[in-house]
């Protein structure tokens, strides 16, 4: 038995394939580029045989990466669509044994054929020999192997190229309860379809109205988490209201954004079949929290509070239920070091108290967080989890939920950030202005407040700043603290318009603050870059990738940044 793990944050269970996915800008027509990769084995007494093999790539229409199989019988994928590197790629181990705490090397070299232009796509397979399981559940006992699939983007071009990325559809679905979901709930869905050659990172938000007493009221306002999508692929992404909506006329907006910029929107109206026993009351989520993240210093076998304060701000009576968890993100999910986003949970230790409340009209109640941490919780700086408040009325109909984080910080362990540049990229917006996105992993055990600004210097100059732009990352709907396992993507416009002709280091800085070797705060940051050439064409400032050998140093460059 082979149980298939799409790797999306890192990988799962004690065997690590890095990097979680592989994206590199290559030049066409170039020979015997390297795409390294590392097998490592964090068990302490398991050896793993691990085989390696590259294959075609492709999303699922939840978004979901997956192998293409072409001689499945089940197979929709239409192979013409595709933009596939996998006939460029060569891996040079087709099969390795990992001792247990040993990290070996794995090189897959790429062949870049001439005149290509925007990304193709490929898959780094790697699958453990089946052996013996002591794992709970259904598995336990078996024969298990574990098959990883680790993206492989290439992108292949100089001038970049715009996206053709377009919401095409949004409506409503009632689920019906289920022996695996016995709560009915409704989602709003969005179709998106990508009908250029970019491989672009989406996040979208619906809301929606009930026709009510002769006008529209909004019911209900969502987003769709950060997501990517490839060339030739359409989605149809998901994401409960939080609230039961009873049959009618109801009004659909849906608005997309598109590595960073914003998209095109949709407006509809429909007639939707809806719960059978649903209030009916229009409105959206009526209580209120006083603050998004609670922030609790502690220390192991210690005992500290921390408090939340929640209003309501309807006229209606609801009841509150209060649920504890570990932040959805950190599930199932090991980064870089082997730490897996349960160790730093703390779902154990906190007691909230009450558990369960009702909110008069317009009344407001203080929720108590009770934390006992463990004399043995010594390991990591920081813990986390997340509160969720599930309001309902009178009548059991839901009321919406709102969420806060739960920051725990250990007063006795050192914190140090471990913040990874994930990607960078450009695309033009108008004649001279290009839209800049750069993704950041958190790869470590603690979080951040980031700040992000764009930097452009001569290529020769690195620290002789031509141009500075600010970034965010409010269009991909990333907001709040930085969180251990968090992808983020920070975006910006840059202006060329006045800059004179030649090569420039493009820099993306992520800020934040961390401690000193002596304990004190102290200013951090973390840079990705790449090498631009701003030309002139028809009398129009332009903009486009540069290879790393025209900088004199011919190699990035850390900005210093000046405080």
């Amino acid at each position: 038995m082979v149980l298939l793990l799409v790797v999306t944050n890192s990988a799962f269970g004690e065997f690590i394939v890095q990097p979680i996915i592989l994206k590199q800008q290559v030049t066409p027509g170039k020979q015997n580029v390297r795409l390294n990769f590392s097998l490592e084995n964090i068990s302490r007494d398991a050896t793993e045989k691990v085989t390696l093999r590259i294959a075609d790539l492709t999303q699922d229409i939840d978004g979901v990466w997956t192998e293409v199989r072409p001689n499945d019988p089940n197979n929709k994928v239409d192979l013409s669509a595709m933009k596939s590197c996998k006939d460029w790629l060569t891996c040079t181990v087709e099969s390795a044994t990992v001792d247990p705490f040993q990290k070996i090397p794995a090189t897959v070299i790429a062949n870049i054929p001439a005149g290509t232009r925007g990304f193709y796509f490929a898959a780094l397979v790697a699958e453990t020999e089946p052996r013996e399981t002591d794992i709970d559940g259904p598995y336990g006992g078996a024969l298990l192997g574990m098959q990883y699939l680790v993206p492989i983007i290439l992108e292949a071009q100089n001038i970049p190229i715009p996206h053709r990325v377009e919401l095409t559809d949004v409506d409503l679905i009632y689920q019906e309860p289920t022996v695996e979901n016995p709560l009915a709930s409704v989602q709003g869905t969005m179709a998106i379809a990508n009908n250029g050659g970019t491989y672009s990172r989406l996040t979208g938000q619906i809301r929606v109205w009930r026709w009510q007493q002769g006008h529209w009221a909004k019911v209900a306002e969502v987003r769709l988490p950060d997501n990517g999508i490839i060339p030739g692929v359409k989605l149809n992404l998901k994401q409960d209201l939080g609230v039961l909506l009873p049959s009618g006329r109801y009004k659909i907006e849906g608005y997309l954004w598109v590595d960073g910029r914003r998209g095109n929107g949709i407006n509809k109206e429909i007639d939707f079949v809806g719960d059978k026993v649903a209030s009916g009351k229009a409105a959206m989520a009526p209580i209120d929290l006083d603050k998004e993240n609670v922030f609790i210093e502690v220390t192991p076998g210690a005992t500290r509070t921390g408090q939340l304060t929640i209003g309501n701000g309807s006229e209606d009576p609801v009841t509150v239920n209060v649920e504890f968890i570990l932040p959805e993100h950190m599930l199932h999910v090991v980064n870089g070091s082997g730490i897996k986003g349960e160790d730093l949970g703390c779902t154990d230790w906190v007691t909230v108290q009450p558990p369960q409340f009702t909110l008069q009209g317009y009344g407001r109640r203080t929720l108590n967080l009770i934390v006992r941490m463990p004399p043995t919780a010594t390991q990591y700086s920081n813990y986390y989890g997340t509160l969720r408040l599930h309001a309902t009325y009178q009548d059991g109909s839901p009321a919406g939920m709102k969420t806060a984080q739960v920051c725990l910080k250990n007063g006795k362990a050192t914190a140090t950030n471990m913040i990874s540049p994930m990607s960078l990229n450009f695309a033009s917006l108008t004649p001279a202005r290009y839209m800049v996105t750069a993704s950041f992993l958190n790869n470590g055990v603690t979080h951040v407040t980031p700040r992000c600004k764009g930097i452009l210097s001569p290529a020769g100059e690195p620290d002789a700043k031509y141009q500075q732009f600010l970034m965010t990352s409010e269009a991909s709907r990333q907001t709040g603290i930085f969180l251990p396992f968090e992808t983020r993507t920070f975006s910006g416009v840059l202006d060329v318009s006045d800059m004179p002709l030649g090569y420039y280091r493009l820099t993306v800085v992520l800020e934040y603050t961390g401690r000193n070797s002596s304990g004190q705060i102290s200013p951090e940051n973390q840079q990705n870059q790449m090498l631009i050439q701003v030309y002139e064409e028809n009398g129009q400032k332009m903009a486009k990738y540069a290879e790393w050998d025209k900088a004199p140093e011919g190699a990035r460059t850390k900005v210093n940044i000046k405080l």
